[in-house]
C-alpha cells in the first residue's frame, strides 16, 4: 500500500510510545535553533578572503571544483574547497549575498540538532536525547558557528552524520551502515582536513568491541570500509595530482603546488609545531595570540570555556559513572558500553588535539559540542535514576551538580559585566538545590515531590547560562565576527589579541574592511585604479596582476574583477614564477603588474619567488604615474603600477 502522507498538524505528534509532550518540545528545540542560526544572517557580510572565493567559485564549474580564488582561475583556496562548495551553491541559486552563504550553514546546524536527538535517544533513552539535542543546540560556539561562514560547520555535521552511521552500523553489524559512515567522515576531510580523522579512534574501537558480529567479519567490514574512508576523502586531492597544473589553479599554502604538502604540511603537521616540516609546505605565521600556542589548559580557560565547557563536569561524571553503573558486565555488544567508548574516545582525542595543537580560532572547539551533549545528557539521566534508586550513589546527583554550578559560576563571575546578577542568579538556584538533594540523598533518596522540584532547580542553574551566552547572538554585540564564532562576551580569543574582546576586533576589522574583501563597496582608490585598468584593457585575460593576493580580493568581490592575484593569501606562495609571467606578457594576456603594500600581511618571511618577480618587472616593464590611475604618489617605493609589454 502506498504511505499515507502525514499532515502538518501530525508533526507535533509524539511517536506511539512517547509521551505526549516528547514531540513538541523537540520541534520547539529545533525551532529555537534554527531561530539563532538564521536571525544572524542580518547585517551579515562576507567573511574575509572566503567571500570573493565563493563569487569566483560561481563562474564556472572548474572554478567550482578546485576552489579557485579569481575568476579565471589562476590560483586557489589555501586548504581543500569543500566546505565551500555548499555556500557557492546557494550563492548560484539565491544570488550572491551574505546570507546565501549562511543559509546552508544553518540547516548543517539544524541537521545536526536532529541527529544528535536521534543519535542520543536511540543509544540512552528518550529523556537523554532531548536533553543532548538542547545542550547541543545552546553550545555557545555552536549557536554562533551555523549562522556564519566558516567552514567548521560543515565539517560538525559531515560529523555528526557520520556518528549516525556509525551507530547504525555496531547496532546492527551491517556494512552498509559502516560504508555510510566511512563516505560522510571522507566528506568532512573535504571540509577540514585531517581533523576530520580524529573521530576515526572512536569509530574503529567502539565498532570492534560492540558490533554484533564475528570477529573476523568485524576486521574484514572495518577494512573495507576503511579503504572507502581513503578514497573518499582523498578523491579531491587524487583528481588534483591527475589533472596538469596548467589546467587547474595553484594550490596556495605551498611553495610547490602540491596538494600533499598542502594538506599535510600548511594545514597538517605544521599547525602542530616545528618539529615536522613536509616539503614544500607554507609555515603559517599564527603566533602572539591567546589560545594559538599549544597549551594543555586552554580548553579551560574562561575565553574558551565559555564557549564550549559549561558541561565539562556533568560531561565527565556521565563517562565515568556509565563505564561504572551503566554497562552491562560480560555482554560484548551492550549499547551503553559501546557509546560510552565512541563518545569518549571522540571527546578525548580531539580534546588532546586541540589542546597540544595551533588552535587559531575558536570555531575549532565545536568539534568537541557533540560527544559533551551526549555524555552530559547520559550523565544527566544516569544520576537521576541513581538518585531515586537509593543508597549510597543517590549523593552522585548533588555532588556533580555542585560541581557543575560552581564551574558555571566561575565562567559567570569572569563575565560578570556581561548580564549583572546573572552568576548571584546561578549561584543561589544552585545551591537551593543542591542542598534539598543532598538533603534527600541523606535520607536514601526519593521520587518525585520536592526533590523532583529540586532536581529541576538544579537544571535550571547549570542549563541557564549556556543558553543566556547563546542566545546573545541576536544581538550585533555579542555576535562574534565574521571569522570568529563566539557568543557572548570573551576576550583574547582565537585572533582576538590578548586583553581584546570581541567589540574591539569587529571596530578593527570595520577599518580593514575594504582591505580584506567583506564588502561589496570598493574604496575611491581602489574604484580609480579598476576604472583605469578596464579603460586600458584590450583584449587581455587579465586586468593585471597584484600583489599581494589581499589586495586583489576587493575587486573580485565587488566586481568579479578578472585580476591575478600573487602569491598567495600569505605573500609567500611561489605564484606566478616570472616565466609564467613573462609568457602571459608576451602571449598579451597580461599588461599591468600592481605591486599593493604587503604591511597588512604582518611580519612578511622572505619570499625568493616574488624578489625575482619585482626584478623581472622594473627591468621589462614601465612605471605608471600614480596620477594616471587617480592615487597619490606612494610612500614607499615599493608600491605602485607597472605598465609591461609594447
Amino acid at each position: 500500500m502506498p504511505r499515507q502522507r502525514r499532515s502538518v498538524s501530525e508533526l507535533w505528534k509524539a511517536p506511539e510510545n512517547d509521551p505526549a509532550w516528547a514531540r513538541p518540545v523537540l520541534l520547539v528545540i529545533v525551532a529555537c535553533a534554527a531561530f539563532l542560526y538564521l536571525w544572524q544572517m542580518r547585517g551579515s557580510e562576507f567573511k574575509p578572503i572566503h567571500g570573493p572565493m565563493v563569487r569566483s567559485m560561481t563562474q564556472s564549474f572548474e572554478n567550482f571544483f578546485f576552489g579557485a580564488v579569481d575568476p579565471n582561475g589562476w590560483v586557489g583556496l589555501d586548504k581543500l574547497p569543500g566546505y565551500l562548495w555548499p555556500q557557492a551553491i546557494s550563492a548560484a541559486i539565491f544570488g550572491f549575498h551574505p546570507w546565501a552563504l549562511i543559509l546552508p550553514q544553518a540547516v548543517e546546524g539544524v541537521i545536526s540538532v536532529v541527529l544528535i536527538y536521534a543519535m542520543v535517544r536511540r543509544w540512552a533513552g528518550l529523556h537523554a536525547g532531548l536533553l543532548a539535542a538542547g545542550l547541543f543546540a545552546f553550545t555557545p560556539v555552536t549557536a554562533a558557528l551555523f549562522g556564519n561562514q566558516i567552514e567548521d560547520a560543515a565539517l560538525l555535521c559531515c560529523l555528526v552524520v557520520a556518528a549516525y552511521g556509525y551507530q547504525r552500523a555496531v547496532d546492527s553489524g551491517r556494512l552498509g551502515w559502516l560504508i555510510f559512515c566511512a563516505v560522510w567522515v571522507g566528506l568532512a576531510f573535504q571540509a577540514k582536513m585531517l581533523q576530520s580523522w580524529l573521530v576515526l579512534p572512536a569509530f574503529a574501537v567502539a565498532y570492534l568491541l560492540a558490533a554484533p558480529v564475528t570477529a573476523g567479519r568485524r576486521w574484514a567490514n572495518l577494512g573495507i570500509a576503511g579503504a572507502v574512508m581513503v578514497v573518499a576523502s582523498m578523491f579531491w586531492m587524487i583528481i588534483s595530482l591527475i589533472v596538469p597544473k596548467d589546467s587547474r589553479p595553484y594550490l596556495d599554502g605551498t611553495t610547490n603546488d602540491n596538494v600533499f604538502s598542502q594538506v599535510f604540511g600548511f594545514n597538517g603537521f605544521s599547525r602542530m609545531g616545528d618539529s615536522i616540516h613536509v616539503p614544500g609546505a607554507i609555515v603559517p605565521l599564527l603566533g602572539g595570540y591567546a589560545e594559538i600556542e599549544g597549551s594543555p589548559e586552554k580548553l579551560f580557560w574562561s575565553s574558551l570555556g565559555s564557549q564550549i565547557g559549561w558541561m565539562y563536569p556533568v560531561a565527565l561524571a556521565g563517562l565515568v559513572l556509565g563505564f561504572l553503573w551503566g554497562t552491562t558486565r560480560g555482554e560484548r555488544t551492550d549499547k551503553i558500553r559501546a557509546g560510552l567508548v565512541m563518545w569518549g574516545l571522540w571527546l578525548i582525542v580531539t580534546a588532546l588535539a586541540l589542546s597540544f595543537g595551533t588552535l587559531a580560532h575558536t570555531a575549532y572547539v565545536a568539534a568537541l559540542a557533540p560527544p559533551i551533549a551526549a555524555l552530559a545528557a547520559y550523565g544527566l539521566v544516569l544520576l537521576w535514576r541513581e538518585f531515586n534508586a537509593g543508597g549510597q550513589r543517590a549523593w552522585a546527583l548533588p555532588v556533580v551538580l555542585a560541581l557543575t554550578v560552581a564551574w558555571g559560576a566561575y565562567f559567570t563571575l569572569s563575565y560578570s559585566e556581561f548580564l549583572p546578577g546573572l552568576a548571584e542568579v546561578v549561584i543561589v538556584v544552585g545551591i537551593v538545590a543542591v542542598v534539598l538533594l543532598a538533603l534527600a540523598a541523606a535520607r536514601g533518596g526519593q521520587r518525585g515531590g520536592l526533590s523532583r522540584y529540586a532536581f529541576v532547580a538544579g537544571l535550571v542553574a547549570i542549563l541557564l547560562p549556556p543558553v543566556v551566552w547563546s542566545g546573545s547572538v541576536i544581538s550585533p554585540t555579542y555576535r562574534g565576527t565574521v571569522s570568529e564564532a563566539t557568543a557572548g562576551p570573551v576576550r583574547g580569543v582565537g585572533f582576538l589579541p590578548k586583553g581584546k574582546d570581541a567589540d574591539a576586533m569587529r571596530k578593527v576589522l570595520q577599518q580593514i574592511r575594504p582591505i580584506f574583501g567583506t564588502t561589496t563597496e570598493l574604496t575611491p582608490a581602489q574604484r580609480s585604479l579598476l576604472e583605469y585598468l578596464r579603460a586600458q584593457q584590450h583584449g587581455e585575460k587579465y586586468l593585471a596582476a597584484i600583489y599581494p593576493e589581499i589586495q586583489a580580493l576587493p575587486l573580485i568581490l565587488a566586481e568579479k574583477a578578472p585580476v591575478l592575484p600573487m602569491a598567495g593569501l600569505s605573500g609567500r606562495a611561489y605564484t606566478p614564477s616570472t616565466d609564467e609571467l613573462s609568457g602571459l606578457v608576451a602571449r598579451k594576456e597580461l599588461t599591468y603588474v600592481y605591486f599593493g603594500d604587503a604591511s597588512v600581511l604582518g611580519k612578511l618571511l622572505p619570499n625568493p619567488n616574488t624578489d625575482a618577480l619585482r626584478a623581472w618587472v622594473k627591468d621589462h616593464c614601465t612605471v605608471v604615474p600614480p596620477a594616471e590611475y587617480g592615487a597619490k604618489a606612494p610612500q614607499k617605493p615599493e608600491i605602485g603600477l607597472y605598465r609591461c609589454g609594447g
